[in-house]
């Protein structure tokens, strides 16, 4: 009969090869296809540490809305207008969608281009985003192939409270 720990030994040695046979054939497949390995690695890596899951905010509003993402998008604008609507502080609707994990747009490059500016032909050039990118923010997920955003863009008046909202839903693969 095998004691304790000697099956403990086996199921390390059981563990540690089947690592080992998975780093191999990751290894093999690198030098077949770098590209394919990569991919095959985040799939199997992502899921780990990676956020895959929807903001649960708008969970029921995008159920079963891949490829419908102009539907879900007026789903969830009006799930947006009746949560938050017109007068509601924009205070209030950062905080709410800060703390469902909405995290706010990058800074336009510093060398971006304004709108109506002529542009030399040639010269490589960003746009400047013609709204304010302090009234929207954005939340990702992803599957490791696939990631999904709903990103919620708001104007207010002059005293900071929301006179529209609108939500947006749109996916991209690899």
């Amino acid at each position: 009969m095998m004691t304790r720990s000697r099956w403990f030994r086996w199921a390390v040695r059981i563990v540690l090869g089947g690592v080992a046979l998975l780093g191999g054939g990751l290894a093999v497949l690198f030098i077949i296809n770098p590209g394919a390995t990569i991919i095959l690695f985040t799939m199997l890596v992502f899921p780990l540490f990676g956020n895959t899951k929807p903001p649960s905010l708008f969970e029921a509003d995008i159920a079963g809305m891949w490829t419908k993402w102009d539907e879900a998008g007026r789903k969830i604008t009006a799930h947006l207008q009746q949560q938050f609507p017109a007068g509601t502080t924009e205070a209030t609707l950062k905080s709410a969608l800060t703390r469902q994990g909405f995290k706010p747009l990058p800074p336009p490059p510093a060398d971006c281009v304004p709108s109506g500016v002529q542009i030399p032909i040639g010269k490589i050039y960003t746009s400047c985003p013609t709204r304010d990118p302090s009234k929207t923010l954005v939340y990702e997920w992803s599957g490791g192939v696939c990631t999904s955003t709903v990103s919620v863009r708001w104007e207010t008046d002059v005293g900071e409270t929301i006179t529209q909202v609108n939500g947006n839903y749109y996916a991209a693969c690899l």
